[in-house]
C-alpha cells in the first residue's frame, strides 16, 4: 500500500488524538506517557487531545522513563515503565558507584525520606530540611541527595519506592503504589505496540529516535498481529488500525515538546519544511511551542502576560494570520502580538 505525505500527517494527527479526542487514562497511557521537564507543558499537550474540560492530576504521576527522561504517565503503568531491569544507569552508579558518600550513609538518608513519606506527601524543601535536622551538610544535598539530576530522589523513583506527584506548585513526593514490574520483553512488547498504534504510520528509525532503542532491539519486541506497513517516497511506515486520518485541524498551538514532535526523526516529518528545524528545535535539546496551520508548523508562539506572541518562519498571507487571530480568540487565549 502507498501513502501520501498528507496521508501520513493527518493519521497522525488522527492516532495521537488531536482530530480524535479520547479520555484523558487512554491518551496518557498510549502516548507512553508524555515528557515533562515543563510538567505545565505536558498537561497543556494532554488537554489537546483529551475529551475531559480539565486534567484530573490524581491518576497521574512522574517518573524517569524513555530516553531516561522525566514523563508524565498513569500509576497503572509504573509496572511497564519500572519493569525488570529498567534502572538507568545514572541511578545505578548513584548508589552502587558513587564513593564520596558512604553506603551506610546512603541507606540511613534513603531510609529518613522514606519514613517521612509514610507519614504523608512531602515537598522536596521539606525533606531536605528534615535530612537536614539529621545531619546531611549542604553540599552533600547539593551535589548528591538533591542534585539536579535526580540524586538519591531519582534512585527512589526509578526503583519503584517514591514517585513525583502532579500538579503540585513545589516538587511533591509520595510513596508509590504497590506493583508487581512486569518482565523485560513484556513490558517493552507493549511499549512498542503502543508506538506503533499511537505514532504511526512511522518508520523504525523514528520508533528508534523516540524510545532510544535501536531498530533491532524495536524488530525483536514488535508483535505482528494487526500490524500494517505502507511505503512512501522510497520509506516503509508501519502503523495499527484503519489509516483513515480526518484531515488537519485549521489552525491548533502545540505546547512545547508536544508528542507530535518528539516522536518521529524530525528531519523526515511531514508537519514542517526542513528549513524550520532550527526554528522548532534548538541545539541545546529545547523544542519550542509552535502554531499548525492546516497540517504545516508556520509559527513558533510565546505567552507574555496576557498577550500570544507569534514569530512567523515565512511571510504569511492574510488569510492565515486571520485564521490564527480566530483560532486564538476563540479559546480566549490573549491578543496576538505578531514579531514579523
Amino acid at each position: 500500500m502507498d501513502m501520501t505525505e498528507r496521508e501520513i500527517g493527518e493519521q497522525r494527527l488522527y492516532n495521537q488524538f488531536i482530530t480524535n479526542r479520547r479520555d484523558q487514562s487512554r491518551v496518557v497511557q498510549s502516548l507512553c506517557g508524555l515528557q515533562a521537564q515543563y510538567e505545565k507543558e505536558a498537561l497543556s499537550s494532554l488537554s489537546l487531545r483529551t475529551t475531559e474540560t480539565s486534567i484530573q492530576c490524581a491518576p497521574l504521576v512522574k517518573c524517569w522513563t524513555l530516553r531516561g527522561t522525566i514523563h508524565v504517565i498513569h500509576e497503572t503503568d509504573l509496572p511497564v515503565f519500572l519493569h525488570t531491569g529498567s534502572l538507568s544507569r545514572y541511578a545505578e552508579e548513584q548508589w552502587r558507584e558513587c564513593s564520596s558518600i558512604p553506603m551506610d550513609r546512603k541507606i540511613f538518608f534513603a531510609d529518613l525520606i522514606l519514613e517521612a513519606l509514610r507519614e504523608g506527601n512531602c515537598t522536596r524543601d521539606a525533606l531536605k530540611n528534615r535530612c537536614s535536622e539529621k545531619g546531611m551538610s549542604e553540599g552533600e544535598s547539593r551535589a548528591y541527595f538533591f542534585n539536579p539530576w535526580g540524586g538519591i530522589i531519582r534512585y527512589l523513583v526509578e526503583t519503584g519506592r517514591i514517585c513525583y506527584l502532579v500538579g503540585n506548585r513545589s516538587p511533591t513526593y509520595a510513596l508509590a503504589p504497590p506493583f508487581v514490574p512486569l518482565g523485560h520483553d513484556a513490558a517493552w512488547e507493549i511499549i512498542v505496540d503502543r508506538y506503533f498504534s499511537t505514532f504511526g504510520p512511522a518508520t523504525m528509525r523514528d520508533a528508534s529516535y523516540f524510545l532510544g532503542k535501536s531498530q533491532r532491539f524495536i524488530q525483536k519486541h514488535m508483535a505482528v498481529d494487526g500490524l500494517k506497513s505502507a511505503q512512501c517516497d522510497k520509506k516503509t511506515y508501519f502503523y495499527k488500525g484503519d489509516a483513515a486520518g480526518k484531515g488537519a485541524p485549521s489552525c491548533i498551538l502545540l505546547p512545547a515538546f508536544d508528542p507530535l514532535l518528539m516522536a518521529f526523526f524530525k528531519e523526515d516529518s511531514p508537519f514542517f519544511e526542513r528549513e524550520n528545524i532550527r526554528n522548532i528545535y534548538s541545539l541545546t535539546g529545547i523544542v519550542y511551542p509552535t502554531v499548525m496551520v492546516r497540517g504545516k508548523i508556520v509559527a513558533r508562539w510565546k505567552r507574555r502576560g496576557s498577550k500570544i506572541h507569534i514569530a512567523p518562519f515565512r511571510s504569511l498571507q492574510a488569510k492565515e494570520k486571520t485564521l490564527i487571530e480566530k483560532s486564538i480568540g476563540d479559546r480566549g487565549a490573549g491578543d496576538v502580538v505578531w514579531e514579523e
